[in-house]
């Protein structure tokens, strides 16, 4: 299939972002050792300039997510420790919300006809399970980490799922987690080191989520029985 101008344009945009960010060194930007060392530095320039912090934590939250950059996890633990646990996890959610309707829209009206022809095989299998159990399904795949946010994002976008309910999911879904990282951030001068984030408390907190985000399938399929 041959692309089209539009969907040139951003795929040469897309790469010029993952090669600068890679081959410039800002990768190394994105540890808790380096949020740890820096971590006054910017907590002095968020009190001096919050609203433009705010502003530009959403931005590049949103951003990444639109170009595919796996830094969400570690931004989102350094929301914790800038702006708080609550605050934190409201300013991630807001990015969320703007990268996703972004990529909604992209992935929708630019490649979609791109992305059906050549991942036509997992589409289907979304589109299948998501006809079967609704939104329930898209709150399990956000609850439970398991699939990137990135392809979750790019599978709705080129389905039929009405833009609401993909909001919702998105909104409601990543809630736990985000408060669970947010959390992580906040308390990250009792943290030394990425390995101290799996301790026994942490890792008991993961396997609640992973249980909890299994009850929208699970109320799913007793509707489906009471139906029969």
């Amino acid at each position: 299939m041959k692309l089209s101008i539009k969907q040139i344009i951003f795929i040469v945009f897309l790469v010029a972002v993952i090669a600068f960010v890679y081959c410039s060194g800002m990768r190394s930007w994105f540890t808790i050792e380096a949020l740890k060392n820096h971590r006054q530095a910017l907590m002095f320039t968020v009190q001096r300039h919050y609203v433009l912090s705010v502003a530009v934590y959403i931005l590049s939250f949103a951003g990444m997510i639109i170009t595919l950059i796996p830094f969400t996890p570690l931004l989102t633990i350094a929301s914790g420790a800038l702006f708080g646990t609550v605050q934190g996890a409201v300013y991630t959610v807001i990015g969320a919300l703007l990268g996703c309707f972004v990529s909604l829209i992209l992935f929708r009206y630019v490649f979609r006809d791109l992305m059906l022809q050549r991942h036509s095989a997992q589409f289907d299998r979304f589109q299948l399970e998501f006809k079967q159990h609704g939104i329930n399904y898209l709150l399990s795949l956000v609850l439970l980490p398991v699939m990137p946010f990135s392809l979750i994002t790019i599978l709705a976008g080129i389905s039929d799922i009405v833009f609401w309910k993909f909001i919702l999911a998105i909104a409601f879904g990543m809630l736990p987690t985000t408060f669970l990282y947010t959390y992580t951030g906040q308390q990250l001068s009792h943290i030394q080191s990425a390995d101290d984030m799996f301790s026994w408390h942490f890792i008991t907190l993961f396997i609640a989520l992973a249980v909890f985000s299994l009850i929208p399938i699970v109320i799913g399929k007793i509707k489906d029985r009471l139906k029969r």
